[in-house]
């Protein structure tokens, strides 16, 4: 099973917000400032997109409503000019909420208290959790892109999926730190919309570390299995930004689903699923309750992967009544 969902803000969390040597030395790093840019150009906005991503508007029986957008990670180049009905919706939303704020500069002792969640807290390393032919081919791929020590054995194993998933989609194209969530915060600071934290800063390294270790083995062995088959992991990722840049519920919903690439154990799958998704969502879910039924707008920019697929924020939604409405146009 896999952490792709997430991953890349994951990775950008270790790359810009740690301060310790050593693990600035675990994953590869841009120089220099990215070519995204992520501030909001009114003037380059009027552009005629090109893209049709789906927009929930999501509303109670008195009228009150919510706007749910699924921003897909990674996102390319071109997704920055979204069409109109995107921005409408976020300029007339009284606020900005996301799981958590990616571009804001914590203080370095949260930093560190976040990063020790990575480590094995005990006498162990990676070897001990993992099958030998498993970390021996970890070691190697790692070293091959990357400054490797012994000492980083005592990172966990999910981090070291994390790890290679970043590698995977470097080597395929994708760059690591892009992200629509960052071009919706920086335009919310810049005109002093309020933003809504749903989650904590050090949420996902918790989550990660709390997985099981069978379960981070798994994600580990996926991770390598993908980074041997590029070109299947390519076409897959191309298949996704499709479906995300017309706006195909149905083949994101797959998408869910179709992201594993190797099969794994049904007792470890729902382990993943309940953990990353059904438990986050009904967070969520229970966060945009409490918006609707005060009143606010409150334009909600959360991952693709939370808004579709198994145990979705949308179906959570549907479920408890709330009139979901498509917008495409």
């Amino acid at each position: 099973m896999k952490i792709k969902h997430f991953c890349c803000l994951f990775m950008i969390l270790i790359l810009t917000l740690t301060t310790t040597s050593c693990v600035n030395n675990l994953v590869p790093s841009f120089t220099g400032e990215p070519d995204y840019d992520y501030s909001y150009n009114p003037d380059a906005n009027k552009k005629e997109s090109d893209i049709t991503p789906v927009l929930y508007k999501v509303s109670d029986e008195n009228g009150f409503y919510v706007w749910l957008f699924g921003a897909i990670s990674n996102p390319k180049q071109s997704y920055y000019t979204l069409p109109d009905y995107i921005n409408d919706a976020f300029n007339e939303s009284d606020y900005l909420a996301v799981k958590y704020d990616s571009i804001v500069s914590y203080p370095a002792d949260v930093q560190q208290m976040a990063i020790s969640k990575l480590f094995y807290n005990d006498d162990t390393s990676l070897k001990d959790h993992v099958a030998l032919d498993v970390y021996n081919e970890t070691i190697k791929i790692v070293s091959d892109n990357i400054v490797y020590s012994e000492k980083y054995d005592k990172y966990i194993a999910s981090y070291w999926s994390t790890t290679i998933d970043s590698i995977v989609r470097e080597e395929i194209g994708i760059r690591n730190d892009a992200g629509l969530d960052k071009t919706f915060l920086t335009r919310a600071k810049n005109v002093d919309k309020p933003i809504k934290e749903i989650e904590y800063y050090a949420y996902v390294y918790e989550m990660i570390s709390g997985y099981s270790y069978p379960l981070q083995e798994a994600m580990l062995i996926n991770s390598l299995y993908e980074h041997n088959n590029l070109d299947d992991f390519k076409k897959k990722r191309e298949m996704l930004y499709e479906a995300w840049e017309n706006g195909s519920e149905a083949e994101l919903d797959k998408g869910f689903d179709s992201d594993f690439s190797m099969e794994i154990d049904a007792t470890l799958y729902d382990e993943y699923v309940k953990e990353t998704y059904t438990d986050r969502n009904s967070r969520i879910v229970a966060h945009i309750e409490n918006e609707i039924e005060t009143g606010e707008k409150v334009f909600y920019c959360l991952d693709t992967f939370s808004v579709f697929g198994k145990n979705s924020v949308l179906d959570m939604l549907k479920s408890k009544g709330y009139i979901v409405e498509a917008i495409k146009s």
